[in-house]
C-alpha cells in the first residue's frame, strides 16, 4: 500500500462523506415535504432526482474504489466490475441529464408568457415524468457497451492501454489511430457533450431574460418588484453555478483525456487527478442547491424540520430555489 494510494483514498473518502451528507440532506427534506404535503413542486422533484443520481453514483464507484486504495485485494470479480461500472456510468449520466433538465425547466419558467418558450409554462410540469423516463431509458441504452470492455485486474496488473478506474479497468478498442477507437470515443464524447451544450444554452437564456427584465423594471421601486427580482436572481445563481461547476469539471476531464490520447500513453498521475475530479460534481453540487434553498439551509442550521418546512409556505412562483 503506497502513500499516494492512501492520500488519494483519503481525498475520495472526504468527497464521498461530503457528497453523501449533502445529497442525503436534500433527499431527507423532500421526503419529509412529500410525506407532509403528499406533493412536491416540479423543481423539487428535479432536485430530488438529481440528489438521488449523485448519491448513487458516489456510492457505486466510491465504496469499491476507496476499499481498493486502502489495500483490499480483488474487491470485485469481472462480473461485479461490469455491473458496478455500468450502473455508475448510467447514474453519472443521469446526474448530468437531470442538471440539464433543471436548467431548461428554469429557463422556460422565467421566460415571458408572450415568448415562444412562455407558451409551454403551464404544460411544463406534465413533461417532467416523461423527461425522467426518457433520461433513464436513453442512458441505460447508451452505455450498454461499457460492460463488454470492463475487466477486474488480475494480480493487480493493468494493461498499458487500459483506462484505470481504480478497482477495475476498461480496455481500449485499439490504438488511438484506429477507426474503431476514434468512433468509440466520438460516441461517448457525443453522449456527454450534448447535455452540456443544452445546459450552456439554457443558462445563457436565463441570463439574457433576467437582464432584459432588470432593464424593464429598473425604475420601478415597488417592494413587490424588488422581491420578484431578488427571487429571480437567486434562482438564476443556482442554475448558473451548477452548470458552471459541471462544465469546469467536465472541461478538466476532457482536457486530460485529450492529452493522454495525443501522447498515446496513460499517465498514472493524470489518471488519479481525473478520478478525483470525477467525484467533485456529485459531492459539491448539493451544497450549491442547499445554499440557495432557504428551507433546507434553515433546517440544517436549526435542526427543526417542521419549522423549516413552514417558514415560507407561499413562495413566489419564480423562487424555485428560495423556498
Amino acid at each position: 500500500m503506497h502513500l499516494l494510494d492512501l492520500a488519494q483514498g483519503g481525498i475520495i473518502l472526504l468527497q464521498m462523506a461530503l457528497g453523501c451528507l449533502g445529497n442525503l440532506a436534500i433527499l431527507a427534506f423532500y421526503v419529509y415535504v412529500w410525506a407532509t404535503d403528499h406533493t412536491l413542486k416540479p423543481v423539487e422533484s428535479i432536485v430530488s432526482h438529481l440528489a438521488f443520481a449523485n448519491l448513487t453514483s458516489l456510492m457505486l464507484r466510491g465504496v469499491p474504489h476507496v476499499t481498493t486504495l486502502f489495500g483490499a485485494k480483488k474487491v470485485l470479480t469481472s462480473t461485479g466490475c461490469k455491473s458496478v461500472i455500468y450502473l455508475y456510468r448510467v447514474t453519472r449520466a443521469l446526474s448530468v441529464t437531470t442538471t440539464c433538465i433543471l436548467s431548461v425547466f428554469q429557463s422556460v419558467t422565467i421566460a415571458p408568457i408572450t415568448s415562444l418558450w412562455g407558451k409551454f409554462k403551464l404544460r411544463l410540469p406534465s413533461y417532467l415524468i416523461p423527461s425522467f423516463a426518457i433520461s433513464w431509458l436513453v442512458n441505460f441504452l447508451s452505455y450498454v457497451v461499457v460492460p463488454l470492455n470492463t475487466v477486474a485486474p488480475e494480480n493487480n496488473t493493468i494493461p498499458v492501454n487500459a483506462v484505470n478506474l481504480g478497482f477495475c479497468y476498461t480496455l481500449r478498442v485499439s490504438r488511438f489511430s484506429s477507426a474503431e477507437d476514434v468512433l468509440s470515443q466520438m460516441y461517448f464524447f457525443g453522449i456527454d457533450v450534448i447535455p452540456v451544450v443544452i445546459m450552456i444554452l439554457a443558462s445563457g437564456h436565463i441570463v439574457l431574460t433576467l437582464r432584459i427584465h432588470q432593464q424593464r423594471v429598473r425604475y420601478v421601486q415597488t417592494s413587490r418588484k424588488n422581491q420578484t427580482m431578488g427571487a429571480e436572481a437567486q434562482a438564476a445563481k443556482t442554475i448558473i453555478q451548477l452548470v458552471a461547476l459541471y462544465v469546469f469539471f467536465y472541461g478538466v476531464d476532457m482536457a486530460i483525456m485529450a492529452y493522454t490520447n495525443i501522447i498515446r500513453k496513460q499517465s498514472l498521475i493524470l489518471s488519479d487527478i481525473r478520478v478525483i475530479f470525477s467525484y467533485c460534481f456529485p459531492s459539491l453540487s448539493p451544497f450549491v442547491m442547499i445554499r440557495f434553498n432557504r428551507r433546507i439551509s434553515h433546517m440544517l442550521a436549526s435542526g427543526k424540520m417542521k419549522k423549516a418546512h413552514l417558514s415560507e409556505k407561499h413562495p413566489s412562483a419564480i423562487s424555485n430555489f428560495g423556498m
